[in-house]
């Protein structure tokens, strides 16, 4: 036995290991380890991961696992970071340096001029910067839990609450200056926003100064966009992300895009949150939640790389995994196609605060129901609990959680549907329309990109936290019901997004939300439930001059809490939209509800859901 192990260790040949640096357009150099097989091979096709987190010193399991496969592997620190000159720009850097740095690759005596990137999250966002470029050298793309834009991952979400605790908690542990010890519990309150960089970092940073003057999508996001320009990506993208990561919607935002253009790209959702290796205390997913992402990654350069015809070609290009059933699903697309929408509506007594109110769900629009009311206050908003959240589960807890802590509070409505008779699957994008008012003048100001932040969840009634859809849904202008909203979300940048009118006036501002992805099977006696409270998604104010964040960003003033009510009204009829692969609830506030009808997999379900009428199924 030590003689063939000593044989099997002499058979692999030894890693080559070269340290270089690259010269950029602009005479930065960047420094790289190159990683080579053993041995005489010609030129190689080449592996490229650009990282901020340090390149190392040895070889990875990971990247030797591609050397021992014929590739030669290339990791680079990015521009700033480690060992590499010049400033650490994340917004501009990475798609000229991407570009140079591929061009440099193929001109190499053992390059053969082929590239494919890995890495995940900002990794990941390296690459579709990279892409953008149009190098004829990169022939394909591998981005993990990565998203694929700075506004709508990163940032601020797609309605322009700024991801305050999120970002300034990357840039605490990764920006700081040497020595410096930096307080999450004191600068995420930290007054005025615009130096919340150096109470995070003790240095100025001239991206979140730029990223804190534009809450709006504006003129500026686009430039920088990868999600308007993605036209421009023409090579294969293999996307990998987690229904708990804080990046899971642009992930399959991104590939419904590609897909539309071409059969080529794919993509894999699994249970995981932003760390893919880590596991839930209270969540059992069954014995084959993992997926071999290696031996992916494996087959997917090897097609496009090395000219091999492999099976992952031939198979359906969407896999995610369903939770509560905890089985593999495969479909063609995303979302799936043969979808049909259905209504469900918010309604009660005008009590439906806490998890003990009268808030219900039913399928006719109600006619005289009184509206919902509670009162936020700024310095005690309703926490994130669990969910798709990123990225230290120390500060931000991740993955299913039961939410009965946070729905027995009284600044958060609940609406709840009578127990299902039958097993259920949601499936798909979830959305909700609200129709709100606030005695806050300046909620809607366009400092605030026009957001007013709901946490939003259907789930399985607080019993099976594992079986819980836990997502943040943030608001999204409305063109037509306020001045200055972008169809796209967020204000335009020469006007204030105010509601019209006195606050009260009328039946309510609406405010659409965009999609919560979810893939999750709910079972018999289960409850669909919409969640609906005025909070910050991290659970800690994080917006500059905003009232319905209890701060002013100039002036560091305080302000009151604020009564807010949601609409139950026929006319104005708040909606969550959620798509089932069984006819599906839909929670809201007063709402339409978008279902879709699969049957599940090797089981027979019938399609009866108490208190919801199902529609004729309708085939594309």
């Amino acid at each position: 036995m030590c003689c063939a192990a000593a044989l099997s260790a002499a058979e692999k040949p030894a890693v080559k290991k070269l340290q270089l640096h690259v010269p950029m357009r602009d005479g930065v150099k960047l420094a790289a380890n190159v990683y080579l097989p053993g041995g005489e091979r010609g030129r190689l096709p080449v592996i490229l991961e650009r990282t901020p987190y340090g390149k190392g010193t040895e070889i990875t399991p990971n990247h030797l696992a591609f050397v021992e496969h014929g590739y030669a592997v290339v990791v680079q620190d990015v521009r700033g970071r480690y060992d590499s000159q010049g400033t650490f720009d994340p917004l501009r850097q990475e798609g000229p340096d991407g570009d140079d740095t591929l061009n440099w690759i193929a001109s190499q005596s053992w390059s053969d001029g082929k590239v494919g990137m890995i890495g995940g999250s900002y990794r990941g966002i390296a690459q579709w910067k990279a892409a953008l470029q149009n190098n004829p050298h990169l022939k394909a793309i591998f981005p993990v839990v990565s998203g694929y834009d700075d506004y709508r991952d990163r940032f601020y979400s797609p309605g322009g609450a700024m991801k305050l605790g999120h970002r300034l908690g990357w840039m605490s542990e990764n920006m700081k200056a040497p020595s410096f010890h930096p307080d999450f519990a004191k600068f995420v309150l930290h007054l005025p926003l615009r130096s919340a960089d150096v109470a995070a970092t003790g240095l100025i940073s001239p991206m979140f100064r730029d990223v804190a003057a534009h809450p709006s999508f504006d003129s500026f996001w686009r430039a920088i966009s990868v999600k308007e320009r993605l036209d421009k990506v023409k090579v294969p993208v293999f996307s990998v992300g987690g229904w708990y990561d804080n990046y899971v919607e642009s992930d399959l935002e991104a590939f419904a895009a590609l897909h539309k253009r071409s059969g080529l790209n794919r993509v894999l959702v699994g249970p995981w949150p932003h760390n893919m290796s880590y596991q839930f205390a209270d969540a059992d997913f069954g014995t084959h939640p993992g997926a071999p992402v290696r031996s992916l990654q494996l087959e997917w350069f090897d097609q496009w790389l090395m000219g091999k015809d492999t099976p992952l070609m031939s198979e359906p290009p969407v896999k995610i995994f369903v939770m509560g059933s905890n089985k593999w699903r495969e479909e063609r697309e995303w979302p799936p196609k043969d979808a049909h929408t259905r209504r469900l509506f918010l309604e009660s007594g005008g009590r439906a605060n806490t998890l003990n109110g009268d808030g219900g769900l039913g399928d006719r629009a109600p006619s005289h129901n009184p509206e919902d009311h509670f009162i936020f206050d700024p310095h005690d908003p309703a926490p994130t609990r669990g969910g798709n959240v990123c990225c230290n589960p120390k500060i931000f807890p991740w993955g299913p959680m039961d939410q009965r802590p946070v729905e027995r509070r009284k600044d958060v409505l609940v609406y709840t549907t009578a127990p299902l008779k039958q097993e259920m699957e949601v499936i798909g994008p979830v959305e909700v329309v609200l129709y709100v008012a606030t005695s806050a003048r300046d909620t809607l100001h366009r400092e605030t990109g026009g957001r007013l932040p709901r946490r939003l969840r259907a789930k399985s009634d607080g019993r099976d936290p594992a079986a819980a859809l836990s997502g943040v849904a943030r608001a999204a202008g409305v063109a037509q019901a306020r001045r200055g909203v972008s169809r796209d979300g967020g204000c335009r940048g020469d006007e204030q997004c105010v509601s019209e009118g006195s606050p009260f006036a009328g039946r309510g501002v609406e405010q659409q939300f965009p999609p919560v992805r979810s893939e999750s099977e709910y079972r018999r006696s289960d409850r669909g439930r919409d969640e609906t409270a005025e909070g910050e998604p991290d659970g800690v104010p994080r917006q500059g001059t905003s009232v319905a964040s209890g701060v002013d960003g100039d002036a560091g003033k305080r302000v009151a809490p604020q009564r807010e009510f949601c609409s139950n009204h026929s006319v104005n009829c708040s909606s969550l939209r959620l798509p089932s692969a069984t006819p599906s609830i839909t929670v809201t506030t007063s709402g339409w509800v978008a279902v879709t009808r699969r049957p599940l997999i090797s089981r027979n379900v019938a399609h009866t859901i108490q208190a919801v009428r199902l529609l004729p199924s309708t085939k594309a």
